[in-house]
């Protein structure tokens, strides 16, 4: 294995890095949202597990943990992933915002026997997460060049060698491959799975 490092982020966790350097884990996607932001061309890659819509409740939270937040997310996650291509020897190729395209997975309806909240509310947490995420995606000018999300089964990513492999929950908890989105070529190239690991 060329991956030097092995992360399992947490919820409100977030990592960067070059593909080939990082395999990063993100389990028990729930309500919330994980964004991927990826740079296809100089195979980089930055994820953060975000939780909440936005930080107007808890400024001082966002200020500690930015990408727990839709509205504070992707402005802090473009910043390490271009940190992190600011520091590799890219040769020829300029370091842009242009060329980064978006990934987000999750925001799932989670049964009202998993919420300990059912106010509207909590069960539009996911939802208003991902609609700000989107928002906050295209005032940064960035593409979203996959979502895999809504519905009411949990969700893993696991990110190795520029390919990144999304799974969900079947009725009965087991696991199966539903995406594969392999970054080659400068282009983030999205594959159909569907196939039960089973």
């Amino acid at each position: 294995m060329r991956n030097s490092n092995s992360i399992t982020l947490g919820p409100s966790g977030c990592c960067a890095g070059e593909c080939e350097q990082v395999e990063i884990k993100v389990n028990d996607i729930g309500f919330g949202v994980c964004l991927v932001l990826c740079d296809p061309e100089l195979l980089t890659i930055a994820v953060a597990h975000v939780l909440f819509p936005d930080s107007a409740d808890n400024t001082q939270g966002a200020i500690q943990y930015p990408v727990a937040y839709a509205d504070t997310a992707v402005g802090a996650l473009l910043a390490q992933l271009i940190e992190v291509e600011e520091e590799m020897e890219h040769g020829e190729v300029e370091v842009s915002s242009d060329r980064i395209q978006a990934i987000l997975v999750g925001a799932c309806d989670l049964p009202l026997a998993l919420s300990p909240d059912t106010s509207s509310n909590s069960m539009n947490l996911g939802k208003c997460t991902l609609d700000n995420l989107r928002s906050e995606l295209t005032k940064s000018g960035l593409v979203s060049a996959k979502e895999l999300v809504g519905g009411t089964q949990r969700r893993k990513i696991a990110i190795r060698d520029a390919k990144i492999r999304i799974f969900t929950e079947g009725e009965h908890q087991e696991e199966r491959s539903v995406e594969e989105i392999v970054l080659r070529d400068g282009e983030v190239i999205c594959k159909n799975d569907n196939k039960d690991s089973s």
